[in-house]
């Protein structure tokens, strides 16, 4: 009896943290955000569910910090943006460190964030992206350089969008 009650104190003390921190549109904390990006990703916070869902997965990563960087040059062989993740000894990722060049569009800036952050929520799934694009799995190839990009990221990246672009409420 003791246990169930404190489960459900755990769990109701859970949500009320998410909720609390999706209607102040509050990134999570291991989620560092290029000053220029900050307000357009709260902006997208308030109209993405997906975003959202993103973002709390992404806080949920204790030892992960996530870092989003603009740059001024392209990132990676004919790419607009690029994720590199570090692992600690054991294997598990402890860094994602995203790159988004400029100048894009706000458009398009908001869209690569969100498929790059998808990569990201593709490795705390502990996808093996390597093994899946050897193995000839649909939706998962290789850009060289041991980078892959998967269909998953791309569809993410627009389904942001759109659900930004159908959202009520003020644009930004």
């Amino acid at each position: 009896m003791r246990t169930t009650r404190v489960t459900a104190m755990c769990v109701t003390l859970w949500a009320a943290v998410a909720c609390s921190a999706s209607a102040q549109g509050v990134l999570p904390d291991n989620l560092h955000v290029d000053p220029m990006l900050k307000p357009m990703l709260t902006w997208l916070w308030s109209r993405s569910p997906t975003f959202r869902r993103q973002c709390l997965r992404i806080g949920d990563a204790a030892n992960l910090t996530v870092r989003v960087a603009l740059t001024t040059s392209s990132p990676g062989r004919n790419s607009d943006a690029l994720t590199v993740v570090g692992r600690d000894r054991s294997g598990r990722l402890i860094r994602a460190e995203i790159s988004v060049v400029e100048p894009l569009s706000r458009r398009r800036r908001l869209e690569l964030v969100a498929h790059e952050l998808e990569h990201v929520v593709e490795q705390l799934d502990d996808l093996d992206l390597a093994s899946l694009q050897r193995r000839g799995v649909s939706g998962v190839y290789s850009t060289g350089d041991h980078h892959f990009e998967t269909a998953r990221a791309a569809a993410i990246g627009r389904l942001v969008i759109r659900e930004a672009d159908e959202a009520q409420g003020p644009s930004s």
